[in-house]
């Protein structure tokens, strides 16, 4: 059906759309390889990464304080390293969403782009 619908086109029509194609491609391909989302989504990621870095230095500073008030040193140590550790596979967990929706984003912006090249011939 696609093809009926370009057959008329002539061949230089055919490599601009070609070249819009490639171009949306190229661009999508970079950004899916630079991993940068568009700067509202930049933003809201950052925001998102903030809070849960917030809500972690808060949370471990109070656990920790709690098994140093309410324990022996060595267990406030454990403690302590075992907030550190939750901090930093919190950190991980979000900079692996925040990758996995720059990814998501480009290939919607690569389909979108090849769905309005194809539109507008």
């Amino acid at each position: 059906m696609l093809l009926l619908r370009y057959t008329c086109l002539s061949l230089q029509q055919i490599q601009q759309l070609l070249a819009r194609v490639a171009a949306a491609a190229a661009a999508a391909a970079a950004e899916i390889t630079n991993n940068t989302p568009p700067p509202q989504q930049q933003q809201q990621q950052q925001q998102q990464q903030h809070k849960l870095q917030q809500q972690l230095s808060t949370s471990s500073s109070s656990a920790a304080a709690h098994a140093a008030s309410s324990s022996s040193s060595s267990t406030a140590a454990a403690a302590s390293s075992s907030a550190a550790a939750a901090h930093a596979a919190a950190a991980a967990a979000a900079h692996a969403a925040a990758a996995a929706a720059a990814h998501a984003a480009a290939a919607a912006a690569a389909h979108a782009a090849a769905a309005a090249a194809a539109a507008n011939p």
